[in-house]
């Protein structure tokens, strides 16, 4: 579930970067619902390389969201028009952390990877 999380959160951040918009509204927030549910039983079985990675990769998804919402209340973005506001676009601001961001994402899937298989 937490990789569900990381891998629909790195799909939104590619399509910003690829559409140079974020993702549709009905994605919004994006969760950290398998984190909240089953941190605590992955906690003893990764390295603490690994949490770290796994920690980052939660943070991506807090930070993704304060940038999305960010951008979505700049006048810049309430001045499209009604039926393109369920995609703000993204401000070459952001463009960097939100690339970021989906690096952070890539390798907390990795260091996720391994629990998969057990």
């Amino acid at each position: 579930m937490i990789d569900a999380d990381f891998s629909t959160a790195h799909a939104c951040a590619s399509y910003a970067l690829k559409q140079n918009c974020y993702w549709d509204s009905s994605k919004v927030p994006l969760t950290v619902k398998g984190w909240n549910d089953y941190a605590a039983i992955i906690a003893p079985a990764v390295s603490s390389d690994a949490w770290l990675k796994i920690r980052l990769g939660i943070d991506a998804i807090k930070n993704l969201n304060d940038y999305r919402e960010f951008d979505a209340s700049r006048p810049t973005a309430q001045a499209i028009p009604l039926s393109s506001q369920r995609f703000p676009p993204l401000s070459s601001e952001f463009r960097q952390g939100v690339e970021s961001e989906a690096n952070n994402l890539l390798d907390a899937r990795k260091a996720l990877a391994p629990l998969s298989f057990e």
